[in-house]
């Protein structure tokens, strides 16, 4: 079609309309209202039947249509015939989205959301730029003027927010002041805004003032509401009454909890007096929370003892640290790759509180929200086993708070850029170490073997791991005890020499550990071998089983006989763990003595025992399970069974490290099948298994290795989830290229279930993306697929996404229609868990189609299944909907109820402000309600 001079129209603030550069005027409000509402789909058809609602709504002209088509006359009189089109009912408006300001404006935030962090900023300044104030700015409709306004409304708060929260992470409280009183006056009920206003107001020196805010707004909520302040600023106001204030992340995310993480320090700790006093020296340089950032980097050999000094250290100071201790592992040296800093960030933010779905998906992201959580704050964060200091740099807080590295390098980097003060961890002095001997062999030690005992501390090297190690050879040591070990160390002096090296710390522990392994049987000697190849930081014993291709009851007496001889060590929950050095022995003794494909098949037996131990897990789950070979295996070795869903969780959450461990050594080996497999194993559609960006990774890797395999199926699947990876992170056009692939590879195959898994993703895509035409189309093909197929289950997905297709697009009869359909199927198949889903569904049809109590009806069974479920975050979003159907019913006492048990199970569970629910946006729906029904309280 030819097009006219450029349309341009802005939304965002009066309404302005500009053809070719010169401004024209629209005449008359419904004329202005129906150009605004075209012009929020610009470029896309709109349906009459949606026109007739959001331009008239309820007050319908009896002749509607003829009043549409007298609209679209005067506006094609001043825009051009060309402007604006009519195909089958459909109405485009032609204009370029971004010559609609709303459009730019929702379309460079949605962009900020996933945008790196150097350009995350600017997006969302350019897109504030674009406010002019308060939507249309005139009476125009109904849905305009409620529905539109109040979400372009929330979207430029919600920016605002995410603005001023960079604002005050830089530093520039006192700026900010100002406006944040403005905005709370104008929004009195928007907690995020006085949230961090009591920030600045506290930043700037005026606690009083603060305090002063919270309880203006605890009185209104009280008064105007009946609820308490949101968790977040109760927590805030709690700091500030002490005096150590807790500062918000970015928008939506709940104020940090205090970490008290730090692992248990060493009983019988000895020595090391001299380090001691210089870290207390160095914590008494640093100050308060308003002091520079403090970094203390313990380096030293391995097995020198780092980690039991820092936590001994840590365990001593902690009082000094009100806010919190945090720990985290970097696995810098040791078998398997180094954490990296991104997944260090997810597990720290974890554990300041932060839900895992308000994590950043990139580094800058994390280490942003990480830096100003712990912001004005004195925290003590343990940085065990760094590689280096590229991995240290982006877990770096802000002043006031202490770090300790512990690392084998010097660290040099960390010193020259950010300061760090090294201290090197030498080994024990000889009284020292025979401390330490005496106190591990405690009545083993009799008075008159001070030559035995200092002999053993010299022939350790004063290497405390050695000594532990000699330690506890002796204690076990059915006679001679000390001297019977000293004995045998004389035997063993050229082996023994190495202890002296003080290089390489894995020559100088060999011959120590080679003391317990010469004693061991075969088979426990072969067990320990080959707990050297599996990557991941500890094991389980079914784990163990189907690695050295045993009977569970087999490979709990090794390992039991393992942990007799101090070769591995039993942790909680029944899982095994070795030392780093002891594992790197192992390795090395399995390479020596056993061949290449027995290690192998060690390994891809483990593979396949997690690949269908997690199918197992996710039957139990009722979800999806990975694809699982159908050979038998080669090994009496069975997968892991469960008994309920509660099982199956804790087993996957148990696992879930060395499944992703296990990704990245299947790949690395070049095991394609395994990694594939792995990588299906790991996702989780029903919970968190590892970090959105992690999960990109893995899956990443999945297609290429399937592609590898020349697996078409295979690839197919995994496309599928590699869609899903990109959805998670708001990446919706990459994700719907990922599933147009699966869709052809599943096509090409002819797998029909993987086409209607494929069509599924795509209609729930384009749901997400506002395309619900395209929606639909999706959701029909998939719902054909699914009649040809003949199993009746395969249809209620498409016909659920179809019935939202539907209501997004105002079809409600037909929306109505495809509930009722997948709710028949799943009670002949007694799927009451899916059947409430479907009718949580009906009831907001039956809201849309004005039979409040029809949708009441539908809301009550899946609420008491959510509630006997214990399923919290379920109850409360049908309590929300329960809420509007009560108002609709002309009960606003009840839905003030409803809405008020939502508000507290939502802080109950930090739900926060997410797509899927807004705090903000339910405190506003109790703000609405008429007067009468406050007036009640």
């Amino acid at each position: 079609m030819r097009r006219g001079p450029a349309l341009e129209v802005r939304l965002l603030g009066p309404l302005e309309v500009r053809l070719g550069g010169e401004q024209v005027q629209i005449q008359g409000p419904r004329p202005r209202a129906l150009l605004a509402v075209l012009a929020l789909s610009a470029s896309r058809p709109v349906a009459t039947d949606t026109l007739f609602d959001r331009v008239w709504g309820d007050d319908l002209p009896g002749d509607v249509r003829g009043s549409l088509y007298a609209c679209v006359r005067r506006l094609r009189a001043v825009l051009g015939d060309d402007a604006i089109s009519n195909d089958s009912g459909r109405y485009t408006l032609h204009a370029e989205p971004d010559a609609v300001d709303a459009l730019r404006f929702t379309r460079l935030l949605d962009q900020a959301r996933i945008a790196p962090p150097a350009d995350e900023q600017r997006l969302v300044r350019e897109a504030l730029a674009l406010w002019r104030g308060t939507p249309f700015d005139e009476p125009l409709s109904d849905w305009l003027n409620l529905v539109e306004t109040r979400r372009l409304t929330d979207r430029h708060l919600a920016a605002v927010q995410h603005r001023i929260d960079a604002d005050l992470a830089e530093g520039r409280h006192a700026e900010v002041v100002a406006e944040l009183q403005e905005l709370t006056a104008t929004h009195p009920l928007r907690e995020p805004l006085w949230a961090r206003l009591l920030i600045a107001l506290d930043k700037v020196g005026r606690p009083a003032e603060a305090l002063d805010a919270y309880e203006r707004i605890r009185v209104r909520l009280a008064d105007e509401l009946g609820i308490d302040p949101s968790p977040e600023l109760r927590e805030l106001h709690a700091a500030l009454l002490a005096g150590t204030p807790v500062v918000p992340a970015s928008a939506g995310t709940p104020a940090v909890v205090v970490p008290q993480q730090l692992p248990a320090s060493i009983s019988g700790f000895t020595g090391r007096s001299t380090v001691l006093r210089l870290l207390d020296k160095h914590l008494a340089e640093a100050g308060g929370p308003d002091h520079q950032l403090e970094i203390l980097a313990l380096h030293g050999l391995g097995g020198i003892g780092k980690t039991t000094l820092a936590l001994h250290w840590a365990h001593q100071v902690r009082g000094e640290f009100p806010d919190g201790q945090l720990f985290v592992d970097l696995r810098g040296f040791g078998p398997g790759e180094p954490l990296s800093p991104a997944t260090a960030l997810d597990i720290l933010l974890c554990g300041l509180g932060v839900p895992g779905n308000q994590i950043p998906a990139d580094i800058d992201g994390r280490s942003s929200m990480f830096r100003s959580l712990l912001a004005g704050r004195r925290v003590l964060l343990v940085l065990d086993n760094a590689r280096g200091a590229e991995q240290v740099r982006p877990l770096l807080p802000g002043s006031g708070s202490v770090v300790l590295v512990t690392s084998r390098g010097q660290l040099r980097g960390l010193a020259a850029r950010e300061g760090a003060r090294r201290i090197a961890v030498d080994t024990l002095s000889e009284a020292e170490a025979e401390a330490l001997l005496l106190s591990r062999l405690g009545d083993l030690h009799a008075p008159g073997s001070a030559a035995d005992l200092s002999e053993l501390a010299r022939a350790c090297g004063y290497l405390p791991l050695a000594l532990v190690i000699a330690a506890e050879r002796a204690a076990r040591q059915a006679t001679g005890g000390l001297h019977s070990v000293v004995a045998e160390l004389r035997d063993e002096r050229d082996r023994l020499a190495a202890l002296d090296a003080g290089d390489d710390e894995t020559t100088n522990l060999r011959a120590v550990f080679s003391w317990s392994y010469q004693a061991l049987d075969a088979d426990t000697a072969r067990m320990f071998r080959l707990l050297g190849l599996p990557p991941g930081t500890d094991i389980s014993a079914p784990a163990a089983a189907a690695l050295a291709g045993t009977s569970l009851s087999k490979a709990r007496g090794l390992l039991d006989r393992l942990v007799d001889r101090s070769l591995i060590d039993q942790r909680a929950g029944g899982r095994f763990q070795l030392h780093d050095h002891v594992r790197a022995y192992a390795a090395e003794l399995a390479e020596a003595h056993d061949g290449e494909d027995e290690r192998r098949a060690a390994i891809v037996r483990l593979f396949d025992w997690l690949v269908h131990s997690t199918a197992a897990a996710k039957r139990a789950l009722n979800l999806d399970p990975p694809l699982v070979p159908s050979d038998a295996y080669e090994c009496d070795i069975e997968p892991m069974a469960f008994a309920d869903s509660a099982q199956a969780a804790a087993w996957r959450d148990a696992e879930m490290g060395t499944l992703i461990a296990a990704v990245y050594a299947a790949t690395v080996a070049g095991h394609h099948q395994a990694t594939y497999r792995l990588v299906q194993a790991v996702w989780s559609p029903g919970g968190r298994a590892a970090p959105a960006d992690e999960m990109l990774r893995l899956t990443t890797l999945a297609v290429d290795a399937a592609r590898a395999a020349g697996e078409v199926q295979a690839e197919a699947h995994v496309s599928n989830l590699l869609g899903l990876a990109h959805r998670q992170l708001a990446d919706f056009g990459t994700g719907h290229t990922h599933f147009e692939h699966a869709l052809a590879l599943f096509e090409h195959s002819k797998h029909e279930r993987g086409q209607i898994a494929a069509l599924a993703n795509l209609c729930a895509n384009c749901v997400r993306r506002g395309q619900h035409a395209e929606a639909a189309d999706y959701a029909q093909r998939s719902l054909a697929l699914a009649r040809r197929t003949g199993n009746s289950r395969e249809l209620t997905t498409p016909l659920n996404h179809l019935a939202y297709a539907y209501l997004a697009t105002h079809r409600y009869d037909e929306a109505a229609e495809a509930c009722l359909q997948a709710i028949e199927i799943h009670r002949q198949l007694a799927r009451h868990d899916e059947e409430v889903s479907v009718l949580d569904t009906l009831g907001l049809v039956r809201l849309a189609q004005g039979r409040p109590d029809d949708a009441a009806e539908c809301f009550q069974p899946a609420l008491q299944y959510f509630v006997e479920a214990g399923n919290r975050w379920a109850e409360g979003a049908v309590l929300v909907n329960v809420g509007r159907a009560q108002l609709a019913l002309g009960h606003p006492d009840r839905a003030r109820a409803a809405w008020e048990q939502a508000v507290h199970i939502f802080d109950e569970v930090r739900a926060g402000d997410e797509p899927e629910f807004s705090r903000t946006e339910l405190v506003q729906l109790l703000a609405d309600l008429p007067p009468a029904a406050a007036a009640q309280r």
